[in-house]
């Protein structure tokens, strides 16, 4: 079993404050908090499970609003060479100021890894995701892994969501 907790803060700086005239009121700060506490366990089987408990607050001027969530989701290696994955993302409430409601994003995914068999050391890893946001359309992610070796993987995808940045590049360096 594993488990993790990461903290995320965003401090989006001094803006200025104005009434419904326009007319100046100084300034004012925003920011936005998120703690989680994640767990997986592998299970008989070749199957992984796991969860993230979630806590979000933000804050503008002197309003603050705050909603806990949480994501749920599990892996199987359903063949030697290829792993099927289904989770829930932010199943949790609404954030609320003053008197606007807001439902936080949840999503259902359903994700893919395939690796050929015909590389015996290092195989590319083939990726797709198929997202599907509550009162959006579906949409999917797919992208090429290549481990170098046991600390620097290489990456490259696509997002079909986005407008813009739809092609993806990064290199990951692990440290143990």
């Amino acid at each position: 079993a594993d488990a993790g907790l990461s903290i995320d803060f965003l401090n989006y700086g001094d803006m200025e404050k104005r009434d419904k005239f326009g007319t100046d009121q100084g300034t004012f700060t925003a920011n936005d908090l998120l703690l989680n506490f994640g767990y997986s366990k592998r299970l008989k089987n070749d199957i992984r499970i796991g969860f993230n408990l979630k806590y979000f607050t933000s804050k503008i001027d002197d309003v603050k609003a705050d909603v806990a969530a949480f994501d749920v989701g599990a892996l199987a290696d359903v063949a030697e060479n290829i792993t099927l994955g289904l989770a829930i993302q932010n199943f949790g409430g609404q954030l609320k100021f003053i008197r606007e409601k807001e439902d936080i994003p949840l999503n259902f995914r359903i994700s893919s890894k395939y690796s050929p068999l015909k590389y015996k050391k290092n195989p590319p890893n083939l990726l797709c995701d198929v997202n599907i946001p509550r009162g959006q359309k579906p949409n999917f992610n797919v992208g090429v892994e290549l481990w170098l070796n046991e600390a620097i993987a290489v990456r490259n995808g696509y997002k079909d969501k986005v407008e813009k940045n739809r092609f993806l590049n990064n290199i990951e360096f692990r440290t143990e």
